[in-house]
């Protein structure tokens, strides 16, 4: 059966509620499967008339006993189904099993993985999509495979590994752009989203107006809306508060007809966010009441509308509502509660200004200071001995680290070569990608003439400075070395004894601090100056790899320097 783009189902407009209990026409039965699957793909996402065509699909390949034929159309109605998405999902799958093809059957585990996706089920997606990948291994047909990985893309993303999503998508994108519009159009509206969260608000930007494009020539309005609800957070980060309530109360229409009660949360969540921005609390606090009540309506929440609930805390708690502060601290205990068993990952990432213990500790002051104000005296004495208590642990550690870092700094002074940082974990895996993390042990067997050509290269590579290029791949550098990455990560594994990610991160860390020892005008750069000058990224990512490699902070080092 023709591809319905389940995909952009599921991003844009969430599943379509079939009608049941329709008596299927003589006029359809008699239609062959072709007539059949070309009028279900025109009608598309219209559900009254889309159903008859399903269950005629269905009843023919009943009567023909044609087990290909079934999974096909349960595999349809999964897509167009809400309630019974899972059972008519397991039905694609039970009758694929039947029919012996690696094809069929990868693409019923496929399905089933975007149904259950759809769900919120994200540990049992991803382990459909590893059986539809491992099924599809030597299947032809190129947008099974793209399926598979952007359904792979999504639950990185939906876990918080947005540089992995990112590369996914774009590769998606460039497949979909040629075969598929409506999925390039999703894979766009996808890359999106990964800059934004990786703070590329630029590139997030210029990434919507080219789905806007796409979208209009497509006319597809519920596209339209979602690249308008994406723009308006990114109009958010970017300051930009009233073009980010503009571009938000374009896309709300569309999601609410969809009846999208997440992403209806979400722009709830930004509206209040910019009138918060806008200094107008007082309307800020309506729209984080209107993501409690979608709480309240659906029990479900995603992680970054959390803060709202911070924030309708602190204006009850300013306002001396104890009784309505109180309220929204439960409210938060649920949604912590929601959040740590949905999204285990990221639950641990997203900052929270009332973490679980301070959050409980809030709620039983509220209460007893409803009953009484005499516990007050005894929390803020708590409160004195803890704070003093932590200033005497910061104080002792801060001690002690700059005694390391003074160390560390004379040892890297006193050297030509940067010093190892001894019991220091490196792993800055966005950087760039790496096929193994642990140095090769054993010579690896490759042709030697293929060896000394790769090491030929490494020293040019290096002696030229190569490695400060940014986003440089494992994958990238073998491809101009014209060899293949595993012989490539061998080789830089065995002859430099490291991994591909610390032979790449140590070099750049080299040169930079040979640089600011060398040249007085790099001491006045800004951290993330010189981070751009050694080839990060970010300036995070910097930072943590000089202390992997030195010790101690690039901040630190300047300082110092700067002294001398």
């Amino acid at each position: 059966m023709k591809k319905f783009s389940p995909l952009l189902y599921f991003l844009f407009f969430g599943c379509i509620n079939p009608t049941f209990g329709q008596k299927i026409p003589d006029s359809l039965l008699h239609k062959d499967y072709d007539a059949l699957r070309g009028s279900i793909y025109t009608i598309g996402n219209d559900s009254v008339r889309v159903w008859p065509y399903l269950n005629a699909y269905l009843a023919k390949a009943r009567i023909d006993n044609n087990f290909e034929r079934l999974s096909e159309a349960y595999e349809s109605m999964a897509y167009r189904s809400n309630q019974k998405a899972l059972t008519y999902a397991d039905s694609t799958v039970f009758f694929a099993e039947k029919t012996n093809s690696e094809r069929v059957l990868g693409n019923a585990y496929l399905v089933k993985a975007f149904i259950l996706h759809s769900k919120s089920k994200y540990k049992k997606a991803l382990d459909y999509y590893l059986l539809a990948d491992d099924h599809l291994k030597g299947v032809e047909e190129s947008y099974l495979h793209y399926d598979v990985k952007f359904g792979i893309a999504n639950i990185k993303y939906y876990l918080g590994y947005y540089d992995e999503a990112l590369v996914l998508y774009k590769q998606c994108a460039d497949f979909y752009k040629e075969n598929e519009p409506k999925g390039y159009l999703t894979a766009l509206y996808s890359i999106s989203r990964c800059y934004n969260k990786l703070e590329k608000y630029d590139l997030c930007t210029l990434t919507n107006q080219e789905a806007l494009k796409v979208a209009k020539l497509l006319k597809d309005k519920d596209a339209i809306s979602y690249i308008h609800h994406s723009q308006g957070i990114n109009m958010y980060y970017k300051k930009q508060y009233n073009e980010a309530i503009k571009n938000t109360n374009l896309a709300l229409p569309g999601i609410i007809k969809n009846n999208d009660f997440t992403n209806e949360s979400v722009a709830y969540y930004y509206l209040g966010k910019c009138y918060s921005a806008l200094n107008d609390k007082k309307k800020a606090i309506v729209y984080y009441k209107k993501v409690d009540k979608i709480f309240k309506d659906k029990e479900y929440v995603k992680t970054e509308i959390r803060p709202a609930y911070e924030e309708l805390i602190n204006y009850y708690k300013d306002k001396g509502d104890l009784k309505i502060q109180l309220h929204y601290i439960n409210q938060l205990i649920k949604v912590d509660s929601l959040i740590n068993k949905n999204f285990v990952y990221l639950s641990g990432k997203i900052h929270k200004e009332y973490d679980t213990k301070l959050l409980l500790s809030e709620k039983n002051k509220v209460e007893k200071e409803l009953e009484s104000k005499h516990t007050i005296t005894i929390i803020l004495y708590c409160t004195v001995v803890l704070l003093f208590a932590l200033i005497l642990f910061v104080s002792f550690r801060y001690y002690k680290s700059q005694k390391k870092f003074r160390k560390r700094f004379e040892e890297l002074m006193m050297k030509d070569n940067v010093p190892e940082e001894k019991n220091t974990v490196m792993s800055i895996k966005p950087e760039v990608a790496d096929t193994t993390d642990v140095a090769e042990t054993k010579k690896p067997d490759i042709n030697e003439e293929v060896i000394q050509s790769i090491l030929a290269q490494l020293e040019k590579f290096e002696a030229k400075n190569k490695f400060l290029q940014k986003d440089l791949t494992l994958i990238n550098l073998a491809s101009k070395f014209n060899t293949n990455s595993n012989y490539l990560s061998k080789v830089i594994n065995y002859y430099k004894d490291k991994s591909y990610i610390n032979y790449i991160n140590e070099l750049r860390i080299n040169y930079i601090v040979n640089l600011l020892k060398e040249d007085t005008k790099y001491r006045n750069y800004t951290i993330k100056a010189l981070s751009e000058e050694a080839g990060f990224n970010t300036s995070q990512h910097f930072s943590k790899a000089f202390y992997a490699k030195t010790g101690i902070y690039p901040s630190y080092f300047v300082t110092e320097i700067n002294k001398k």
